[in-house]
């Protein structure tokens, strides 16, 4: 992808967000508040292991999700949009940086982990570079995106590109860039940047989610005739360096 169309798709998303942020996780988002409750659900699930000490990025963390896991050592939030970024408290272990994903503000080969929760904005190859020229060897990628079969099924339903979401502000769309693969895709994605170890899962909507499933989980479930909770809405994504 060409630079100049790189900075549009983040002027876009800074843009967007930036309008969205404060009511992002409220139910006027039902579908991102339903993607928030499947990535919590997700990481508690995990049976964490001491984390490494070091440094721990964030990257397009919003209201971060840090504290759920044992990282050691200094947290870094970094968002691109201000008012996403103003979602998350800090302690004194944490920093935050006003920063593009594409262009990771730390030096090569000084961070322990990244996670981007719900990078779907910024997962283009350029961002995965940049992970990779962070990361010290030996360190952890975690990527958290909207599954290509939930977000492909929709988009086609909606007719509107597969590399675009939008939310609503009353009757206004506002686009966003979404970049979606499927597990196997992405892990390919990765293997070719250098990346190791390279392990992939299905996220589903757990039953335990309170308030009305989204329209748009519910779109896609009917027309692949399928249960939402059986529908995959996100992947995670592992990979060392």
């Amino acid at each position: 992808m060409s630079r100049s169309s790189l900075e549009d798709g983040e002027a876009l998303a800074r843009t967007t967000y930036g309008r969205i942020a404060e009511k992002y996780y409220t139910p006027a988002h039902p579908t991102s508040r339903a993607f928030d409750h499947c990535i919590t659900h997700y990481l508690d699930q995990i049976e964490w292991a001491v984390g490494k000490p070091g440094v721990h990025l964030d990257v397009g963390c919003g209201k971060t999700k840090l504290s759920r896991i044992p990282a050691r050592g200094t947290v870094v939030l970094v968002d691109i949009s201000v008012r996403m970024l103003l979602q998350s408290q800090l302690d004194s272990n944490s920093g935050r940086l006003i920063g593009s994903a594409l262009h990771l503000p730390v030096p090569d080969n000084s961070v322990t982990t990244v996670y981007s929760f719900l990078g779907d904005a910024f997962a283009y190859p350029e961002f995965f570079a940049e992970v990779y020229r962070s990361l010290k060897n030996g360190g952890t990628l975690l990527e958290i995106l909207p599954s290509r079969v939930w977000a492909g099924t929709l988009r086609r339903e909606l007719q509107i590109p597969t590399a675009v979401t939008y939310f609503l502000e009353g009757d206004t769309k506002l686009f966003a860039p979404s970049i979606v693969y499927d597990g196997p895709e992405l892990a390919n994605v990765l293997s070719e940047f250098g990346f190791t170890s390279v392990t992939w899962t299905d996220i589903f909507l757990p039953r335990d989610f309170q308030g009305p499933i989204s329209e748009h989980i519910l779109i896609p479930a009917r027309k692949l005739d399928i249960d939402p909770y059986q529908l995959p809405l996100l992947i995670a994504v592992w990979a060392s360096k």
